[in-house]
């Protein structure tokens, strides 16, 4: 690995650009160190060597630029209005995987490019960035009287070119503190939570110093009408070429130039920030958009999700151009280098029943993993310093950000959203199942299977025509209803069809659909004995569910009424008190095959019935939606 490393840094000698080799020289240090100890000698070594020099670069500049007394300024900018504008006025079902899917890397786009325009305007560099990502940065700047009148200035600025480019549909929020070098690095935590309730109040108080501006703005419905018909084309043709690219190219031009291009090449434009991005498949394209913006003020070549990124420098044509990587959710399921339709989608292994499931899903507690979960318990060593906070928020990222891409590819999952800890993906009912417990899984072992960093998520089955901006709603309730817990350290669950599912009982509950499909599936009506008949599951699921009222709440009279029923059902098929008080073999034979004896276990033995009635629908509509004729 250091062979690697000291040969592609041979290949920025030639830069005579101090930005652009500067941003180029960052993401080479965050490829091959980032997983680097910074101190292996301590007996706890849980830093990465990337982490702890990119935060000791920061500081000295503060230190070096900044007032003595109160050397840094750290400054949290946040989008706000990020969920409604992604699921937000969809109505319209064409093209709108596409459509999902560019709106949510449109917010990766607007994140980038603000945080762009701040350390451009306050002469900082990449290290300055303690965070991006989840629609929210957080910067480490030098405090002093500069500083602060344009980080002033620039809330307001970055707030009315949001104003102006996008109708309010998204808004920015900004807040700061002042701090010694003792507040940031000893009350690391303190300034922490300081900053967080700070911003947290101004998204109470958005838009608050352009209030003048926004009343004399004029909204009319021709020019509204025009600017979401304008947005529309946009997003289908972000969304269309996303799949098939393997660079951005990022173009930021002076503001006194004016930007021209060729009108075959089409730009994702940020005119306000004077920013434009190009999705590039091919290196030739790459090679035409730099001769056309040769002009520009900087010029960055990114790969996406391919930490390969200096493969293809070393042509003329590419000096003193920046090159970098970035981790995206970016998968989406493909036919013939298409994104699939979310019609196509539900069908996948279900062409009889075809069904979407949605899963919204986030970590617990995040905010308090921050804020009170990086500490020693002897407080031998202090943990929640900035060096940690930036490793795991930059580990979350790399996890939701790239390797959620793995999974996504490996059941079919159209990734509509993922970023910082809040995931929203569509996919087949079935294989959405298997994704939830594959990430859930692996996020485990992320964790080191620690029990304070969980996830929790909600699941919803829908038709494909049925608007997504529903069902993003409703998938969230199932989520909150899912991490609605008495001890909120104990979320860690799933919700799905009105139930909340410990990941442990889930992924049980689905074991036994899949046990009794297998029954289905080999005795396929040879052996009637053993067959368990769809019309069995459906009265059981019938029967169970009349036993709750619409609140979910137990109906005594209708619970016992229908236990008698089941006891009848199973009787029917010879499965009687006797058989299941003793061993399921007589003289060497099963009496019952597995799956029905387990089922009447379930049922007749269980020894908390009012439970198992209500979860046993997740089992039963997968052994009906799958056997649907």
């Amino acid at each position: 690995m250091l062979n690697n490393f000291i040969n592609e840094l041979e290949s920025l000698k030639d830069y005579s650009d101090f930005y652009s080799f500067i941003v180029t020289f960052y993401k080479l240090l965050e490829k091959f160190t980032s997983k680097v100890l910074s101190a292996g000698y301590l007996s706890h070594p849980d830093i990465s060597l990337f982490d702890h020099s990119r935060i000791t670069a920061a500081l000295s500049l503060c230190f070096e630029e900044g007032d003595v007394d109160k050397p840094i300024l750290m400054i949290k900018g946040d989008i706000t209005g990020i969920q409604d504008y992604i699921y937000g006025e969809l109505y319209k079902m064409e093209n709108i995987a596409k459509r999902l899917r560019a709106r949510s890397f449109f917010i990766h786009l607007i994140l980038e490019t603000i945080s762009q325009y701040y350390l451009d305007k306050l002469n900082i560099f990449p290290p300055n960035i303690l965070y991006l990502g989840g629609g929210h940065f957080i910067l480490i700047v030098p405090n002093n009287e500069n500083s602060r009148k344009l980080v002033v200035n620039l809330e307001n600025e970055v707030s009315k070119k949001l104003i102006d480019s996008y109708l309010g549909k998204i808004s920015f929020v900004q807040a700061f503190l002042e701090l010694s070098e003792k507040e940031f690095i000893i009350d690391f935590e303190e300034s922490f939570n300081k900053l967080e309730n700070l911003i947290n109040n101004k998204k109470r108080q958005k838009n608050v110093g352009i209030l003048k501006e926004l009343f004399l703005t004029e909204f009319h419905a021709a020019k509204i009408r025009d600017f979401n018909e304008k947005i529309s084309s946009q997003e289908e043709l972000l969304g269309k070429k996303l799949v098939k690219s393997k660079w951005i190219l990022q173009v930021i031009y002076d503001p006194l130039q004016t930007f021209k291009i060729s009108e075959n090449l089409e730009p994702i434009p940020f005119e306000k920030f004077f920013t434009y991005y190009f999705l590039v498949q091919e290196a030739s394209e790459l090679e035409n958009l730099i001769t056309s913006n040769a002009k520009a003020k900087y010029i960055s070549i990114i790969n996406l999700n391919e930490t390969n990124f200096l493969e293809i420098k070393g042509r003329k044509i590419f000096e003193n151009i920046a090159f970098e990587y970035w981790f995206i959710g970016n998968y989406v399921p493909t036919n013939n280098n298409e994104v699939m339709s979310f019609e196509d989608l539900a069908k996948l292994e279900s062409e009889n029943y075809p069904l979407l499931g949605i899963l919204r899903l986030d970590v617990d507690n995040l905010g308090a993993v921050f804020r009170f979960g990086l500490k020693e318990k002897e407080l031998k060593e202090k943990k929640f310093t900035p060096s940690r906070v930036a490793y795991l928020s930059r580990e979350l990222n790399i996890f939701f950000e790239w390797y959620i891409n793995e999974l996504a590819k490996k059941h079919s999952i159209y990734i509509a959203y993922s970023g910082g800890d809040d995931v929203f993906v569509v996919g087949n009912w079935y294989k959405i199942l298997l994704f939830a417990k594959d990430l859930r899984e692996e996020f485990h072992k992320f964790s080191s299977r620690n029990n304070y960093l969980s996830l929790s998520g909600g699941i919803l089955f829908t038709k494909p025509n049925f608007p997504i901006s529903q069902a993003a709603i409703l998938a969230g309730e199932q989520e909150k209803m899912a991490k609605r817990t008495k001890d909120p350290l104990e979320k860690d669950r799933i919700g799905i069809f009105d139930v909340s599912f410990s990941w442990s009982d889930f992924d049980l509950y689905i074991q036994k659909a899949e046990q009794i499909l297998e029954v289905i599936k080999t005795t396929n009506g040879k052996n009637k004995e053993e067959l368990i008949p769809r019309s069995f599951i459906h009265s059981l699921l019938n029967l169970t569910k009349r036993s709750f009222d619409r609140m979910g709440r137990i109906n005594v009279y209708e619970f016992i009424k229908s236990k008698n029923k089941i006891l009848y059902q199973f009787a029917r098929r010879k499965v009687t008190d006797n058989v299941i008080t003793k061993e399921n073999i007589v003289n060497g034979q099963k009496i019952l095959n597995d799956a029905l004896y387990n089922l009447a276990l379930d049922f007749l033995r269980n020894p908390e019935p009012e439970e198992f009635y209500k979860k046993f629908q997740l089992t039963a509509s997968i052994i009906l939606y799958k056997t649907r004729r």
